[in-house]
């Protein structure tokens, strides 16, 4: 049978029931083909312009701060690691405690550097010490230790009475300096 014939065939109600059906249909396949795809692609591009705009706005804003930003990053510079050696940095945080163990009146007996160990983004550099003075001056040691500008830390600290009269202390230091990689 051809399509010509059975559309003949047809009556007036019937033809015109066909043609909105084709009709409809035929909106549908446009719309499923054509226009969804268009308007998933302009839902993206204004995505994705919003976008642009947020990061254009937060870049403004880091142009406007640029100076206080310079400023701030002034200020960490120091922690930031510049090219030194494992060796020069450890000759460094050794020379910052021995200087800091004069000015506090302590006598730093032996010293032992342990090999830096990393994280993500800091390296640890670390040497134990074992001090002798009076308490108050041990006490001042880890004072300048803690408030230098340099990122020390007391990890570990051992203090004993060198003898049970004395008025002197022996301590055990374990001294940390984080650096920014």
């Amino acid at each position: 049978m051809n399509i010509l014939n059975i559309f003949a065939g047809m009556g007036k109600k019937e033809k015109l029931g066909l043609a909105v059906a084709v009709l409809i249909g035929s909106l549908a396949f446009f719309d499923r083909l054509v226009l969804m795809p268009i308007s998933a692609g302009f839902r993206k591009i204004n995505s994705e312009i919003k976008l642009s705009e947020r990061q254009l706005a937060q870049s403004i804003v880091n142009v406007n701060n640029k100076e206080a930003i310079a400023k701030e990053y002034q200020k960490y510079l120091p922690y930031v690691k510049l090219d030194y050696t494992e060796g020069e940095e450890t000759a460094k945080l050794l020379e910052a405690v021995e200087s800091m163990g004069r000015s506090a009146g302590i006598s730093i007996t032996n010293v032992k550097p342990q090999p830096p160990k990393d994280s993500e983004i800091y390296r640890y550099y670390m040497i134990e010490i074992e001090a002798e003075g009076k308490m108050d001056a041990l006490m001042n040691f880890l004072y300048l230790l803690g408030s230098s500008k340099e990122l020390f830390r007391a990890s570990r600290i051992q203090i004993t009475a060198k003898d049970k009269e004395a008025s002197i202390a022996k301590a055990s230091i374990l001294i940390t300096k984080v650096v920014v990689m």
